[in-house]
């Protein structure tokens, strides 16, 4: 499998200092809430929490060991003089504090929180869960794209190819004057194991508007010496498309279908066709119980110019009708399903 996975670290150094220092509950539980997406920054940050170390520790390291230099020898030893003295410093956890470390030696970024990581709108709150066992869950969804794709692979293998026939002149009169827009398999990448049409290589430096809360600290004009408040302030940024739906498919992965839905509707907002954002809204609708938008949002896919999901599509608004006890449409779709002798005609 063609698996191009971009994996990104969600803490940065200037998070783990805002949560040590900030008395804002709101900002803390977002950053506890970032630190969830993986298992390496949650630990980390119980590490910094449990060891009640201060970054401004390893910033006096970072300016002490900031030498120019020009021999390819010197680098190296400073590189392992920074772990070491790192190492020794917080000593009492090695595994936590080395993860830690890690983090500190990112580069510094401003400590920011999306308004998908602390609010979800009422609407989608408002749905219900399936049942696990009712679920189409992602580990079902990778494994049938897994699977799919070996299918398909050995297709092209036994593929016999065929003389051409004569090609015939038609002439322009002939034509009917609209076409139907032609389909085809777009690009894909694979982040956190699932299928996604790469749309750098379609749009033009595709970005998605994320409301953020910006940590500005405290008002120039207000700040005394013994001054702690901070201030923050909600900002539309605008961010890579691929950077917003790998954190939204890692969610989604991780069965956190409320937020990733909230994230996937964001995108639909700018990008109305968009084949990922329709898929998966999809399936988090149909978790969620709510079939008939599931299939709204499937057939949705079925529309688009890109066939990457049509088998996949067809498939789960076939179990949305089952979910809606509709039985006749529901076997009508199996059988075309069938019939069709694709990947899912198996299941039948």
């Amino acid at each position: 499998m063609k698996d191009k996975r971009i994996y990104k670290s969600s803490l940065s150094r200037e998070d783990v200092e805002t949560f040590q220092t900030t008395s804002n509950g709101k900002v803390k539980n977002a950053i506890e809430q970032k630190s969830l997406e993986n298992d390496f920054d949650s630990d980390a940050l119980d590490g910094w929490s449990e060891n009640k170390a201060s970054i401004h520790d390893l910033k006096k390291i970072d300016r002490r060991f900031k030498v120019k230099t020009t021999s390819f020898i010197f680098p190296t030893v400073l590189v392992l003089m920074v772990v070491l003295v790192a190492g020794f410093y917080f000593s009492k956890d090695t595994s936590s504090n080395n993860k830690v470390n890690q983090i500190a030696t990112k580069q510094i970024e401003k400590p920011t929180v999306e308004h998908t990581d602390i609010h979800i709108p009422s609407e989608i709150a408002a749905l219900v869960l399936l049942p696990e066992h009712k679920q189409i869950q992602p580990k079902t969804v990778k494994e049938d794209f897994v699977q799919k794709e070996e299918i398909e692979k050995n297709e092209k293998r036994e593929e016999v190819l065929i003389d051409e026939l004569p090609k015939q002149h038609i002439p322009s009169s002939n034509l009917p004057k609209e076409l139907a827009k032609k389909r085809f398999n777009a690009n894909e990448i694979y982040l956190n194991d699932l299928k996604l049409v790469d749309y750098r290589e379609y749009r033009s430096r595709p970005t998605i508007p994320s409301k953020q809360l910006i940590i500005t600290g405290t008002a120039a004009n207000k700040e005394t010496a013994a001054s702690t408040e901070e201030t923050d302030e909600w900002k539309i940024v605008e961010i890579p498309y691929i950077d917003y739906i790998d954190k939204t498919i890692a969610t989604f992965g991780k069965e956190n279908y409320k937020k990733a839905l909230t994230r996937l509707e964001v995108i639909l907002k700018t990008y109305p066709d968009d084949i990922n954002a329709n898929f998966y809204a999809g399936l988090c609708y149909f978790n969620l119980k709510n079939p008939d938008k599931a299939i709204q949002v499937f057939e949705q896919c079925l529309k688009s110019e890109y066939q990457n999901f049509d088998e996949e599509a067809e498939w789960y608004i076939a179990k949305s009708y089952q979910q809606l006890r509709n039985t006749e449409k529901a076997n009508q779709l199996l059988q075309s399903i069938k019939a069709k002798g694709g990947y899912y005609a198996k299941f039948i």
